[in-house]
């Protein structure tokens, strides 16, 4: 997902997805901030987007270290799932005509939850000895501590 974002790779994005994706986002800093939904779809829609802008001069997320994020699964999903929930990551967007987008966590002051579950496909046609993993939900909060 990082490679695919940061090289605005809308192919590869759909690829990371699983077609019964879905995503959320509820920011409670933000008095007027609706619940959003996502679904696989917006996410490959956004990438492409910024594929086809000609004034974006970068994009990029970093999910930070992978041994820094916990694993765990939640005993309402299907066997073999897998939450992870990333507690530093960056997400950043520049827009020639737009300006600067940017957030990260740990924020003072915010506490932040980022979880993605993900489904394993195995064995992956393309390595039959490896597990390959899509994201089937996509979980993200912000709250004052």
């Amino acid at each position: 997902m990082e490679i695919a974002f940061s090289a605005r790779d809308s192919v590869v994005t759909a690829s990371v997805y699983s077609d019964n994706y879905e995503g959320s986002s509820d920011d409670f800093t933000d008095p007027t901030a609706v619940h959003l939904t996502f679904t696989k779809a917006d996410e490959v829609r956004v990438v492409a987007e910024l594929a086809r802008s000609t004034s974006i001069v970068q994009s990029n997320v970093d999910l930070g270290i992978s041994s820094g994020w916990f694993h765990t699964h939640y005993v309402t999903d299907p066997a073999g799932w897998v939450s992870i929930q990333v507690p530093a990551f960056s997400i950043y967007v520049n827009d020639a005509a737009r300006g600067e987008y940017a957030t990260s966590s740990p924020s003072p002051g915010v506490t932040q939850i980022f979880e993605f579950t993900l489904e394993p496909t195995t064995p992956d046609p393309s390595s039959p000895t490896d597990t390959t993993w899509t994201i089937v939900r996509w979980v993200e909060s912000r709250s004052h501590i």
